[in-house]
């Protein structure tokens, strides 16, 4: 099944927008919850922690994501 230029096009601003709009939420989320862990007296360790590992997850997940695109599809 090839794809017509307009699909593809509408295919990539999607994907585009999807990444957009996750990017955008997780820089709003994770300051949020490192003032709300600071709130309730949690130690800087774990809310370093816990601000280091939506990227940590990022970078070990990269990798694996376009072998998982070639066995499931798109």
């Amino acid at each position: 099944m090839t794809l017509s230029a307009r699909d593809r096009r509408r295919a990539i601003v999607a994907i585009i927008t999807a990444i957009t709009v996750m990017a955008v939420s997780l820089s709003l989320s994770i300051p949020l919850v490192s003032l709300s862990l600071e709130r309730r007296e949690i130690g800087s360790d774990i809310i370093g922690l816990m601000g280091s590992l939506p990227a940590l997850a990022f970078l070990l997940a990269s990798p694996v994501i376009p072998r998982l695109t070639q066995i499931f599809g798109t």
